[in-house]
C-alpha cells in the first residue's frame, strides 16, 4: 500500500527497474518530478506499511534471513535499512502509533495463526497480544486510543487503556466486510477508506451451430449459361 508523508510525498513499491523484485520509491503526490528510488535490491520484495509522523522514517515488509519476513525501517531520505526488532519475531504490517512510542504488527502465534501484537519502539522486548482469535493488518486511530485490525471478514477495534502499564480492552466487532479488499486506512475523523471487491460476471456458455460449414472451401461462383 502506498503511504504518504505530510500529504506532500508518497512512497510506493515498484518493479519498474528490477523485474524480479520490488523496491521502494518516493514521489511528490502531485506527480511533479521523477520518483526517487530508495532501495536497490534486485531480488527483494519490499512493500511500505507506514511513515513516521516526523516524516523521517519509513517502515516496510521485506525478507529476513532468519525468519523469512520481518519489519524493516529506513530513513525517508535514503540510507541503510535496519530490522526493527531483535530477535526478529517474523513480523509484518508494522504500524507506528501517532506518538511514535509503539509499534503494532502482525505475526504468527504459537499455533501458527497470525495475531496482532504491540511492542514498544524502544529496545524493550515485552510484547502485548491485542487480538484473541486471529488478526491481520493493524491500523491506529489518529488519536492513538484505538487499534483497528481485520479478523477474516470482520473489522475489529481494541481500545488502549491508560494507566501505569499498557493495557488493551477485549476487541469488539465494528462491522463485517465480506466484499472488501484487504488494504484499508482510517481518516482523522474516523472514516474507513476501503476498496470494494467487484463481483465477477457469471461464466457464459456459448453454443455455435453448424460451425463445420465455416471449414468448407468456398465454391466458385456459377458460370452464366451460354
Amino acid at each position: 500500500m502506498p503511504r504518504c508523508g505530510r500529504q506532500t510525498r508518497v512512497v510506493f513499491s515498484s518493479n519498474r527497474d528490477t523485474p524480479r523484485g520490488f523496491n521502494l520509491y518516493i514521489q511528490a503526490v502531485d506527480g511533479g518530478g521523477a520518483a526517487t528510488r530508495l532501495t536497490d535490491e534486485p531480488l527483494a520484495a519490499q512493500f511500505p506499511t507506514d511513515w513516521s509522523a516526523d516524516d523521517q522514517i519509513l517502515f516496510d515488509n521485506r525478507p529476513a534471513p532468519a525468519t523469512g519476513r520481518d519489519i524493516w525501517s529506513i530513513p525517508a531520505a535514503g540510507g541503510l535499512a535496519q530490522m526493527l526488532f531483535q530477535p526478529p519475531p517474523r513480523a509484518s504490517q508494522g504500524r507506528l502509533s501517532p506518538d511514535g512510542a509503539w509499534v503494532a504488527y502482525q505475526a504468527p502465534s504459537v499455533s501458527g495463526r497470525d495475531e496482532i501484537y504491540l511492542r514498544a519502539r524502544s529496545v524493550s522486548s515485552k510484547v502485548w497480544q491485542v487480538s484473541l482469535d486471529g488478526g491481520q493488518s493493524p491500523v491506529w486511530s489518529r488519536d492513538g486510543r484505538e487499534l483497528f485490525f481485520k479478523n477474516g471478514d470482520r473489522m475489529m477495534a481494541a481500545e488502549l487503556i491508560a494507566g501505569a502499564e499498557l493495557k488493551t480492552a477485549p476487541p469488539k466487532v465494528l462491522f463485517d466486510l465480506p466484499d472488501l479488499l484487504p488494504s484499508y486506512d482510517v481518516t482523522p475523523d474516523g472514516r474507513f477508506l476501503m476498496i470494494e471487491r467487484q463481483p465477477q460476471p457469471p461464466p457464459q456458455l456459448i453454443l455455435v451451430q453448424n460451425w463445420f460449414t465455416e471449414l468448407r472451401p468456398e465454391e466458385p461462383p456459377a458460370r452464366p449459361p451460354k
